[in-house]
C-alpha cells in the first residue's frame, strides 16, 4: 500500500469516505505485493533519543557544545555515511540538513562527496539530483519536506541507503489551526490525524525510494525512539505491517556494524 494513503482507516475518515459509504458503495482495491526478494533489503529502526527541538538544541558543530541527543544523532549520521554506496540523508528541516552536511564535511573522515539540497528552483534541484546519480559514492542531504523524497525513482545503483532522522512533524500557525479543526471534527485525534500521520507518511515515502525493482538492493533506516517503541508509540503503529514485521530494532552504537554486515553479505 502506498504511503500516500496508509493508514487506510485514517484516510477514509479524514476524506469523508466513511460518511459517503452510507449513500453509495465505496470499494477498496489493492495491487498484489510485487514480491521483491526480502534478502535484498533491510529495514532498521534505531532506538535513539527523540529528535525534537527541545532535545537537539542549537545546531553547533563543536561536539562538546552539543546536547546528548544531537551528539547521538551526529554519531549515527557519521556511521551511516561511511557505509557502502549512495546515501540519502533526510533531516526534519532544511536548517538541520545544512547542519548535517557541514558536520560531515568538517569530520574529514567520510570519503564521499556531500551534496546539500536546499529550498530552490526545479532546475537547481534537478541538476543536484543528476549529480548524485552520476556515481555510487555520494551522500545527498535533504529536508523531509523537500521534493527529493517523493515521486523520484532511485532505481538500480542510484541509491543504496535512506536514513531518516526524527519524525518530520510540521510546525507553524497553519498546522496548529488544522490540528485544532481536526481535534473538533475527529473525536480528539487532532494531533495524530493532522500532524503525526502525515509525518510518518513522509518518512515512509523516503524509505520507498530505495527498492524500486526486483534486482535493487538497499537498506532503510528510521532513527528516533518513537519509531522503535512497539508498545507506547503511535508512530510505530503507523508504519506498514510489512515494515514492522521486517524491521530490526538497533541500538545507536550498533548501526555501523549492522549495515556493514548487510553489505558484506551482498559482496560490497
Amino acid at each position: 500500500m502506498s504511503a500516500t494513503l496508509e493508514p487506510m482507516d485514517v484516510f477514509r475518515e479524514v476524506t469523508g469516505f466513511d460518511e459517503l459509504e452510507e449513500d453509495r458503495p465505496v470499494i477498496e482495491a489493492r495491487y498484489n505485493d510485487p514480491g521483491f526478494p526480502k534478502e535484498n533489503r533491510a529495514t532498521f529502526l534505531v532506538d535513539a533519543d527523540w529528535f525534537i527541538q527541545q532535545k537537539r538544541g542549537l545546531t553547533t558543530y563543536d561536539r562538546s557544545e552539543m546536547t546528548p541527543t544531537r551528539r547521538q544523532f551526529a554519531e549515527i549520521i557519521h556511521s551511516v555515511a561511511r557505509t557502502y554506496g549512495n546515501i540519502l540523508l533526510v533531516m526534519p528541516s532544511y536548517d538541520e540538513a545544512e547542519w548535517a552536511t557541514n558536520y560531515l564535511k568538517q569530520s574529514k573522515i567520510v570519503e564521499k562527496e556531500i551534496l546539500l539540497d536546499q529550498s530552490s528552483t526545479n532546475k537547481v534541484t534537478e541538476e543536484l539530483k543528476q549529480s548524485f546519480f552520476e556515481e555510487s559514492h555520494k551522500v545527498l542531504v535533504t529536508s523531509s519536506h523537500g521534493t527529493l523524497i517523493e515521486g523520484v525513482d532511485y532505481d538500480g545503483e542510484k541509491l543504496h541507503t535512506v536514513l531518516v532522522c526524527g519524525i518530520p512533524i510540521r510546525g507553524g500557525l497553519r498546522t496548529e489551526a488544522v490540528k485544532n479543526a481536526y481535534e473538533h471534527s475527529f473525536d480528539g485525534n487532532g494531533f495524530e490525524y493532522a500532524l503525526l500521520v502525515p509525518a510518518v507518511r513522509r518518512a515512509r515515502q523516503a524509505l520507498g525510494r530505495v527498492i524500486r525493482g526486483p534486482d535493487d538492493i538497499g537498506t532503510r533506516i528510521l532513527v528516533d525512539g518513537r519509531y522503535a517503541d512497539q508498545r507506547n508509540s503511535v508512530a510505530n503503529e503507523y508504519l506498514s505491517t510489512q515494515e514492522r514485521d521486517e524491521a530490526t530494532i538497533l541500538s545507536p552504537d550498533s548501526v555501523f556494524d549492522s549495515l556493514d554486515m548487510f553489505w558484506s553479505v551482498h559482496g560490497k
